[in-house]
């Protein structure tokens, strides 16, 4: 007879996904173009996985993020425009994603919405 874990289901430990939201800031007119990105927790898992970072789950989900965002808002802001960027973190999709398709998609399983 083998003996019997020690480790229950309870003890697995995932990541949850996390919704990534970036708002860029026209330095010249002051206008904001927002980006949220959803980060899904098998990517922050492998993340976690196949690198030794020691970073926390937000910093980890706005790494992954951070080609997505740039790549969305060089769809809306001219390449000549300088901006800066904030990002905040959300476990529930926010409010202004209800009932909205994503507009990127990506290969590594994350979505993005635009406004």
């Amino acid at each position: 007879m083998y003996p019997r874990s020690i480790m229950s289901s309870s003890d697995i430990y995932s990541s949850s996904d996390i919704y990534t939201e970036a708002i860029a800031t026209l330095v010249a007119a002051g206008h904001q173009k927002r980006v949220i990105v959803l980060v899904p927790g098998r990517n922050i898992d492998k993340y976690k996985t196949e690198t030794k970072d020691d970073l926390d789950e937000l910093s980890i989900a706005k790494e992954l993020a951070e080609d997505l965002v740039r790549h969305a808002l060089a769809g809306v802001i001219p390449s000549y425009e300088r901006y800066t960027l904030e990002y905040f973190h959300y476990l529930t999709p926010p409010p202004s994603l209800e009932g909205r398709a994503p507009n990127f998609p990506n290969d590594r399983g994350m979505t993005a919405w635009v406004f």
